[in-house]
């Protein structure tokens, strides 16, 4: 005997329910929070991060002083005043700054080898650079 014999004949399915509280499946979900979606942005969430440190760090300088970073990567140490900061998703984060000698520098950094040491560096303008408060505006 075949097993198909035994087994019942499917009953019909009813016509889905109808009226105002009827679930529609088509419908889009809600969106997640914000903060769920930088979640799975790796580079988005590290910049955030970033970015609060820093607007912490500036509320401690004198108005002589301005967010630097300092980087040590095999023995060598170099440091430079922070102008700005983006991230690239994945895994990218970029600092964007000057030099002492007033070069431009932009830093490239992969999220997973970051380390920075914020320091405070003697002005390089008369009125001293805030990016805290510019960054703090991204979160938003």
């Amino acid at each position: 005997m075949d097993k198909s014999e035994t087994l019942p004949a499917p009953t019909p399915l009813a016509p889905p329910p109808s009226g105002p509280h009827t679930p529609v499946m088509f419908v889009e979900p809600p969106k997640p929070p914000a903060e769920a979606v930088r979640a799975t942005n790796p580079a988005e969430w590290t910049f955030m991060r970033l970015a609060r440190a820093i607007q912490e760090f500036e509320k401690r300088l004198d108005n002589d002083h301005e967010v630097g970073a300092r980087l040590v990567t095999f023995g060598n140490s170099m440091q430079f005043h922070i102008q700005d900061i983006g991230w690239s998703a994945p895994d990218i984060v970029v600092f964007h700054g000057l030099s002492d000698a007033g070069e431009p520098i932009q830093l490239i950094q992969n999220i997973a080898q970051l380390n920075v040491l914020l320091i405070g560096m003697r002005k390089a303008e008369p009125q001293p650079r805030r990016i805290g408060f510019r960054l703090g505006k991204s979160e938003e």
